[in-house]
């Protein structure tokens, strides 16, 4: 008989969820079926490695374009500065 309430709470845990998972494939899958569920889950975990090196080198090109634009920002606020203080001691 199974307890639908233990399942329940383990796969509404989410470590809990992998677990059951396991004890499924171990128990209840054929080694054929649980080798071909292991390359899938491998193989779809790699993809998702992918991804977000992908978005990784995404945002560090962001990164490096915002650093640049800050660079260029912070070398036109010392010249306009130059140019007030040249301005202020003017007569």
């Amino acid at each position: 008989m199974i307890n639908w309430n233990l399942l329940i709470t383990i796969l509404g845990s989410g470590s809990g969820g992998a677990l059951l998972l396991k004890v499924i494939e171990i128990y209840f899958l054929p080694k054929k079926v649980q080798k071909e569920f292991d390359e899938k889950v491998r193989d779809e975990l790699w993809d998702r490695i992918k991804n977000l090196e992908g978005r990784i080198d995404e945002q560090n090109k962001m990164i490096v374009e915002v650093m640049k634009e800050n660079a260029s920002l912070k070398a036109e606020v010392s010249i306009l500065r130059l140019e007030n203080a040249k301005l202020k001691d003017d007569p």
